[in-house]
């Protein structure tokens, strides 16, 4: 998800995303490593905010809820 939320967001915006710095999530090491640098931008933007005591959950599927509320994140961020 956050590939293809970052992809979509610099499809809007017409430019690259800059990571500054990587997510701080407990468990960014479950995260694939082909999709860390999404994950990261996804965060830094604001896109994604993970689950409870810091976890991002990679592995998990997405309930509807969080799926909603990344598409108004996305669709809403400046």
């Amino acid at each position: 998800m956050a590939v293809m939320l970052i992809r979509a967001y610099e499809y809007q915006a017409q430019d690259k995303v800059k990571v500054a710095q990587p997510s701080t999530f407990n468990d960014r090491e479950s995260v694939s490593s082909w999709a860390q640098a999404a994950v990261d931008a996804a965060y830094q933007l604001g896109l994604l905010k993970g689950r409870g005591n810091n976890t991002f959950t990679p592995k998990a599927p997405m309930t509807r809820a969080e799926s909603a509320q990344v598409l108004v994140n996305l669709l809403t961020i400046k």
